[in-house]
């Protein structure tokens, strides 16, 4: 009995030196494998979960930001139109106008610089990225198309020259005709 003692005692040490599991405790040491598996397998589902809803609550950010963004790019898009329609309608007195009274196809949609009469800033004031999701492509060519040949003929030279050119100041005359050729330059660019 000493022998079998002395050689389990013997093999006890050897496997601890080692770092060999012990054969003596392998139930004890089975029961605390699988506690130590059950409690990172609910570490994990926690960091998952907690994962989860942090990305649900950025993307409700984000879809809240969006919303936001698009519902001030419409409503500067009615403000726009608005404003074409209470100058065209208005009863003319001469030379009242100067070049920040012309409603401008662009974001603010006040005076800007002729230089900001491009056609990346008028293709992003006219034309959200998502906007009329329902259409189809061609549907979307066709609104787009709408876009342009309108915002062409609002500020075409000859019909911009006969309703707006005569009730803008002189000394403002020379800056207004250029923001329109500008205008009609980006819409050109636009349309190829």
């Amino acid at each position: 009995m000493e022998v079998r003692f002395f050689a389990y005692h013997l093999i006890f040490i050897v496997c601890r030196s080692q770092s060999f599991p012990s054969p003596f405790g392998r139930k004890r040491n089975a029961a605390a494998h699988r506690e130590q598996q059950r409690q990172k397998a609910a570490h994990a589902a926690a960091k998952a979960e907690a994962a989860r809803i942090l990305k649900a609550k950025e993307d409700a950010r984000r879809r809240a930001r969006d919303e936001r963004e698009r519902r001030r790019h419409v409503e500067a898009r009615e403000a726009y139109r608005r404003r074409w329609v209470e100058l065209l309608e208005s009863k003319p007195q001469s030379a009242d106008l100067g070049f920040g009274n012309i409603p401008w196809p662009v974001e603010g949609g006040g005076a800007p610089n002729i230089s900001e009469l491009t056609a990346e800033a008028i293709s992003a004031f006219l034309f959200i990225p998502d906007e009329k999701q329902g259409l189809d492509d061609a549907g979307r060519v066709r609104t787009r198309k709408e876009e342009l040949r309108g915002l062409m003929l609002r500020f075409h030279p000859d019909k911009f020259e006969g309703r707006v050119m005569p009730r803008v100041r002189h000394e403002e005359k020379a800056a207004v005709r250029e923001g329109a050729n500008a205008v009609t330059r980006a819409v050109t660019a636009l349309m190829e």
